[in-house]
């Protein structure tokens, strides 16, 4: 695994246009970075202001929407600042959205609803996960209920969404039907360390799963690998324990991924992972 950057405060939310630009973001120091060369070294170069931001979602031709929990929204980032974009469900105030996905095929947003770290653990699960329709500007209630939700992503055809409920320990699994009538169900249960915070689908289905714990009990988090079909079959082990975000760049065949307490950006190649014992 290559170590390609260090800085922010709590980085996190690794985001990789199209194009291979990379985001992070630094909820610390609320900014929006972007990974840039500096002689023979890479660097991070701030490009936007933003609250506490969690989350980033690339939407092409350089457009990026982003979670900011603190602020209780979905912002769009422009203009090297934040826009707010989605912050109330029919009235009603986000509890603070932890997660948010755009789904490559539809360009629907998926936004997972869990407010800061706490705020909706096991004493309290009332996190959300919610979607996003741009066609008609409305967003749904998808689930209620849940044990801070997190990362979210969906599937290469887009007919699955797949959800971290991280205080649970487990992925969820949503599919819609008929439209709009949305089936959960626990896809996979882990055991140890605390749960799952970051998820991503590569272009065969399979998911990989950063697993979260606390600096002050761990010295590594896990990044591990399920087939489509819920089957684990590899893992591997990343510096520092509190991984706060992975993102494939499909088409180099790259793994990025954060880790807040070191505030680290690592790289690895795709095809080097069905390599990796479990």
């Amino acid at each position: 695994m290559e170590l390609v950057a260090e800085g922010g405060l709590g980085l996190c939310a690794p985001c990789v246009e199209s194009t291979g630009e990379v985001f992070v973001a630094s909820p610390g120091n609320g900014e929006v970075l972007q990974l840039a060369d500096a002689g023979d070294r890479k660097i991070f170069e701030r490009v936007a202001t933003c609250g506490s931001p969690s989350a980033l979602a690339c939407h092409g031709a350089g457009g990026l929407i982003g979670a900011d929990p603190a602020n209780q929204n979905v912002v769009r980032i422009q203009d090297g600042g934040a826009v707010d974009f989605i912050s109330d469900n029919r009235g009603e105030k986000l509890v603070g959205p932890s997660g948010v996905h755009i789904a490559a095929r539809s360009g629907a947003i998926f936004i997972s609803d869990g407010g800061t770290f706490g705020d909706t653990g096991l004493a309290s699960p009332r996190g959300r996960v919610l979607y996003f329709d741009p066609a008609t500007q409305t967003l749904q209630t998808i689930a209620t209920g849940l044990a801070y939700p997190t990362g979210l992503c969906t599937s290469p055809d887009g007919e699955v969404l797949y959800v971290c409920e991280t205080a649970q320990n487990r992925i969820l699994r949503f599919v819609q039907r008929p439209k709009n009538a949305w089936h959960g169900s626990v896809f996979h249960q882990f055991s140890g360390l605390f749960g799952p915070n970051c998820i991503d689908a590569d272009g065969d289905g399979n998911l990989y799963i950063g697993r979260f714990d606390l600096c002050d009990v761990a010295a590594e988090s896990v990044v591990t690998i399920l087939r489509a079909n819920g089957e684990e079959y590899a893992s591997f082990s990343v510096p520092g324990a509190e991984i706060s975000g992975l993102c494939i760049d499909r088409p180099r065949e790259q793994l990025y991924l954060t880790e807040a307490s070191t505030g680290t950006l690592h790289r690895r190649p795709l095809v080097s992972l069905e390599d990796t014992a479990a």
